[in-house]
């Protein structure tokens, strides 16, 4: 009995003593990460997607504005072929639906 309650109590203590030598680390990527050497390239390569991105985005932004006066004009003029009226309608809804998918990526 005094040998199994002898057994017992070494078991415990093993158990406490392995738990004691336990490390634990913490690491911060937003201080580790900017240290990296890729890390200013692929900033500069976000940057200038961005800017081509919003350079495409304007200029379809500008042709639909464009567009949208010349069916205003076209709207107000009674003379106006119809056909072409449904083209410049065709463009500027293809256009617009461009600007939306362009905006929610």
């Amino acid at each position: 009995m005094t040998l199994r309650l002898l057994f017992v109590a070494l078991l415990a203590l093993g158990a406490t003593a392995s738990h004691a030598q336990m490390k634990v680390g913490v690491v911060d990527p937003d201080l580790i990460v900017p240290q990296m050497p890729e890390y200013a390239q692929v900033q500069t390569d976000i940057q200038q997607l961005e800017a081509q991105i919003g350079a495409t985005l304007q200029a379809k932004q500008d042709s639909a504005v464009a567009l949208n006066n010349e069916l205003v004009a076209l709207a107000n003029n009674a003379s106006a072929n119809a056909e072409v009226r449904q083209q410049k309608q065709a463009e500027f809804l293809r256009l617009r639906a461009e600007l939306q998918q362009g905006e929610e990526q």
